[in-house]
């Protein structure tokens, strides 16, 4: 019975790095999600239309200087989700190479 115990273990143990590809296929050297508060001198809320374009754009101005801060590129910033949840998240990619 203990045999079979460890053996169990022991396949399961060896199984996990197997299952974490298939769960995440996608992953890409060198590109990170990060998210940070949203700007706080914007009220979404208070804006019109033509609000939501100026939001974006300190959206996209904030992920800019963050990913600049660090040496990144920010390739992409979800202001949708910021609006909903008031955190800002930024896909940032390393200029250098691995």
């Amino acid at each position: 019975m203990k045999n079979l115990l460890i053996c169990s273990l022991l396949i399961v143990l060896f199984s996990c790095p197997a299952i974490a590809d298939s769960l995440y296929p996608n992953y890409v050297e060198g590109e990170v999600l990060v998210v940070t508060n949203m700007p706080a001198t914007f009220a979404y809320s208070a804006m019109g239309t033509s609000g939501a374009s100026a939001y974006s754009q300190a959206i996209s101005d904030q992920a800019e200087a963050f990913a600049r801060s660090f040496g990144l590129k920010a390739l992409n910033t979800y202001p949708e989700i910021a609006v909903i949840s008031g955190k800002s998240i930024i896909h940032l990619r390393s200029e250098k190479s691995t």
